[in-house]
């Protein structure tokens, strides 16, 4: 055996999201010092040996799907890639015709009433990013393991290797283990047993993407900011981000999918809406799809056009839209049991989207 191959730590990373591939790519480029007993000296060697775990049976098995923004984390997040993926982030941002400024970019934010413009957020380097095409990208040159859901570890008491056992039965052995499977974590509930359980928020959100039948809408939510732009409503918030697609959208399994491509950036006819919309309630159980989207409706929302449209318009069958209770979980040290099992992303820090920097935290992890 190859003795660099030999030293190399074994990582496991639980979970596929962005958080998890991205700590995957950012291991296998880190550059670490190895002490070499037998030639008494240190050996700079490349990598670690990473396996990413997640529950999904494959990359299209995904029911939800969202963009989000990043602005001062990106050189981060460019540094972590190798430079093969770092040079491709743009074909991952949800309208890669919109000129982005290094300095100088602004979100708004306006009453959602009257639709005055309350004031303009400095996001240095903004950039808002899609979910799935980002996850992708990301996802080049690793080794997923799907189909692989959590269910507990055992480990000595010394600095041994993990071994994980998954729900199918399999095992897998690991030097570090880190839980990046998101706000629901299952390896912080194994830390922390019922004190890792995520805490509800009495906050509701149901988002989704749409494209909307009457392009003059869809021109109208453009209009307002062709990024992203947040609307201050009485009991809440309603965010409206727009996204450039390729042809019409597609379903798979009865789930809408988007073949994220720009066709026209001049027709609103191929313009898709990722809708957010929280307000203060306390949701007893997850709904999805037609059921998610009459619950939105049938929220009042005295707000001003476009953003009432933006809601009212959406189709009934529209069957990307999920509503669910928004939870957060307090971060707390835990034992890492000999450095040998982290969190990261929400796992860490689940946080309501509100929080400014969510998604930029994250990426610093």
């Amino acid at each position: 055996m190859d003795m660099a191959t030999a030293s190399k730590l074994r990582v496991a990373v639980i979970g596929a999201g962005v958080t998890g591939v991205l700590l995957g790519q950012g291991l296998k480029e880190v550059r670490q010092t190895m002490r070499r007993l037998w030639i008494k000296a240190n050996v700079l060697q490349n990598g670690f040996e990473v396996t990413i775990y997640e529950q999904a049976a494959s990359i299209a098995d995904r029911f939800r799907e969202w963009t989000f923004l990043i602005h001062w984390s990106l050189p981060r997040l460019q540094s972590v890639l190798p430079k093969r993926i770092a040079d491709k982030l743009p074909s991952a941002y949800t309208n890669r015709f919109y000129a982005y400024q290094q300095e100088g970019e602004r979100l708004p934010f306006y009453d959602g009433m009257t639709g005055r413009l309350l004031y303009l957020a400095p996001c240095t380097q903004m950039r808002r990013f899609s979910r799935a095409k980002l996850r992708q990208l990301c996802m080049e040159g690793l080794d997923v393991q799907w189909g692989k859901r959590f269910r507990e570890m055992e480990m000595d008491d010394t600095n041994g290797p993990v071994t994980i056992h998954f729900e199918d039965g399999d095992t897998a052995v690991a030097d570090l283990v880190i839980g990046a499977d998101g706000s629901n974590s299952q390896v912080r509930r194994y830390l922390f047993g019922e004190g890792g359980r995520a805490t509800p928020s009495g906050w509701t959100m149901c988002s989704g993407t749409v494209r909307y039948a009457d392009s003059n809408i869809a021109q109208s939510l453009h209009e307002v900011h062709p990024v992203c732009s947040i609307a201050i409503l009485e009991d809440g918030y309603l965010m409206a981000a727009c996204k450039y697609l390729l042809g019409n959208t597609c379903a798979h399994t009865n789930r809408e999918r988007e073949v994220q491509e720009v066709i026209d950036p001049e027709d609103p006819k191929t313009f898709t809406f990722h809708i957010a919309r929280w307000w203060r309630a306390s949701s007893s159980e997850a709904l999805a799809g037609e059921l998610a989207v009459q619950q939105l409706k049938a929220q009042v929302l005295p707000a001003c056009e476009p953003f009432r449209s933006a809601i009212d318009k959406i189709p009934s069958d529209c069957s990307s839209f999920v509503l669910s209770q928004l939870q957060y979980w307090r971060t707390t040290p835990w034992n890492s049991r000999n450095s040998r099992v982290l969190l990261a992303g929400d796992a860490a820090h689940s946080m309501l989207p509100s929080k400014t920097g969510l998604d930029s935290r994250s990426v610093r992890n």
